[in-house]
């Protein structure tokens, strides 16, 4: 377990949480555990390939059924962890949820002067409320995201 999932889990168990609102919750993690985090063998890419798109129908599904306000996701703000989760982000935005992204890495500067990475990251942090671990990350994201979206939220909840 890691910090990423470690917070995910304390936010899904927590009573004080579940009592504000109405949660659904998905797992939309490819990797099951420390292991399996950046290993791209053929075997691994198909389990991985096959966890995203069961992960996408299930927030698929929950976009249309529950039709939430806020969707809260632990993103990976670079590298392929970035491109796994911003169509998760992307498809919650076209369903018209507010995005509350938490961040419990950095680089996003190392990438956003690709084009693509760009374009993705503009997209996926356009008027959404980032969550940072530190106001000293907030140079990492300047790029991107503008100061009155950041919250400050020290290692959790």
């Amino acid at each position: 377990m890691h910090g990423a999932s470690a917070v995910s889990e304390s936010i899904m168990n927590s009573e004080r949480i579940n009592a504000s609102f109405h949660c659904r919750y998905v797992n939309i993690a490819t990797s099951r555990d420390c292991r399996e985090i950046g290993v791209f063998r053929p075997w691994s890419i198909m389990q991985k390939l096959m966890r995203f798109l069961t992960a996408l129908i299930a927030v698929f599904r929950q976009l249309v059924v529950f039709r939430p306000h806020k969707c809260y996701i632990a993103i990976t703000c670079h590298g392929p962890g970035f491109l796994k989760d911003a169509p998760f982000a992307l498809l919650a935005r076209a369903f018209g949820c507010k995005l509350i992204l938490h961040h419990h890495n950095k680089g996003m500067q190392s990438c956003s002067h690709h084009r693509l990475y760009r374009i993705l990251l503009t997209a996926v942090y356009r008027n959404a409320t980032v969550i940072l671990l530190s106001p000293r990350l907030y140079d990492d994201v300047s790029d991107i995201v503008d100061k009155k979206s950041i919250r400050i939220c020290p290692n959790g909840i």
